[in-house]
């Protein structure tokens, strides 16, 4: 995996304007560089608060694919604009505001500035910013859909690596128009040459996830055991839906064609691309056995959080900058002592964004870091606290 050109030093956002985004009509905020943890009663608006801090550090949501769904329903834009600075000794501030305008018809035009430049293209933007982002859905890694795991490892990976970002995105433009194909009148010629490509973008991506998957199985281990203060193992295992053997990049990338070519017949009787690495799967155990079949859902919460932590040290370590980290619904599904055990890991990070209903109990036993927290009310802040 190549190191990305981005920064080498560690930042924090100072300041950030909300306007008009989900139930959030008007709030700005400056945050501490330290634990920010947004507590209330459910349904009053955590989320938007941390959703607007995802979005003005990816230029997307991490709960919907449909922008039009984070514009307050009476109004016709939303606006975000954080200050971002650095924390080296020579101080750096610099700029990201983003818009999304109505445009009718349910589209809309989002707009993104990063130092008062537009972006063109969102690819360009991702990784500017170094985050890790831990939701709701990301609570389902251990057991929810492949998707899932599929997208925390290219979001991991797309992060380390500005290469895998382009070749996993030229992947899914290429399947598209070949999933356009197959629908269409038989046409052999065209489809061995998109399946082409396809093998042979597949075969780097299927090494890069096999290559991190056992980086990730190490690491997690050694989280799970030395902060998490866990005492069973967990494996993270890749495994390929169309299994190759071979050790050179065009070795690997001929017996993927060769399955292609296997499929192709069948697959435009079916209208539908059968084998592919958009298939692909994790295999997550806890002491050799399934975490989506045996593990509690104490214990699901405790391996997605310990997979979110290792992408977080793996982007420390590897980009040289300590990444923001948010979580939504942190202490949920964890009892008094797996929270004291986040808790304690959490405040060995860099600066920190939380969501939860209150403070862990006896929280203030372990404190060794700023707090500040923020209390939410029908999408209004109405209390600071520094703890």
């Amino acid at each position: 995996m190549k190191k990305q050109p981005l920064f080498t030093i560690n930042m924090v956002i100072k300041k950030i304007k909300i306007k008009n985004f989900r139930n959030i009509k008007s709030a700005e905020i400056e945050p501490i560089d330290g634990i920010n943890i947004f507590t209330g009663e459910n349904a009053q608006g955590k989320s938007s608060f941390l959703e607007s801090i995802t979005f003005i550090s990816n230029g997307r949501s991490f709960r919907t694919t449909n922008d039009f769904d984070l514009i307050n329903r009476e109004e016709k834009i939303a606006f975000i604009e954080a200050i971002f600075e650095n924390t080296e000794n020579i101080k750096d501030e610099f700029s990201v505001s983003a818009s999304i305008t109505d445009m009718g018809e349910n589209k809309t035009n989002k707009k993104i500035t990063f130092c008062k430049k537009d972006v063109k293209k969102l690819s360009e933007f991702i990784g500017k910013i170094n985050n890790t982002v831990f939701s709701k859905y990301d609570s389902e890694i251990a057991s929810g859909s492949p998707s899932i795991r599929r997208n925390f490892i290219d979001r991991l990976l797309s992060f380390l690596d500005n290469e895998y970002l382009k070749n996993i995105k030229k992947f899914y433009t290429l399947l598209k128009e070949k999933n356009f194909l197959l629908k269409k009148e038989k046409n052999i010629i065209v489809a061995d040459v998109i399946n082409e490509q396809l093998a042979e973008l597949s075969a780097y991506i299927s090494e890069q996830r096999k290559s991190i998957s056992k980086i990730i199985e190490k690491e997690a281990n050694k989280i799970n055991s030395t902060e998490m203060l866990q005492n069973f193992k967990i494996k993270f295992e890749y495994i390929p839906n169309i299994e190759y053997e071979g050790k050179t990049l065009e070795e690997i990338k001929n017996q993927i064609n060769s399955t292609f070519k296997k499929y192709l017949n069948i697959e435009f009787e079916r209208k539908a691309t059968l084998k592919g690495i958009q298939r692909d799967e994790y295999n997550i155990e806890l002491n050799s056995m399934s975490a989506k079949k045996y593990a509690s859902q104490g214990q699901l919460k405790i391996i997605s959080t310990v997979l979110k932590l290792t992408e977080f040290n793996l982007l420390e370590k590897q980009i040289n900058n300590t990444p923001i980290f948010l979580m939504d619904d942190c202490f949920s599904e964890l009892d008094d002592i797996n929270q004291i055990n986040l808790w304690n890991c959490l405040q060995k990070k860099g600066q920190i964004f939380l969501t939860s209903n209150g403070l862990p109990k006896n929280y203030a036993e372990y404190k060794n870091k700023q707090i500040r927290e923020y209390i939410i009310k029908q999408g209004n802040i109405i209390d600071i606290v520094d703890r």
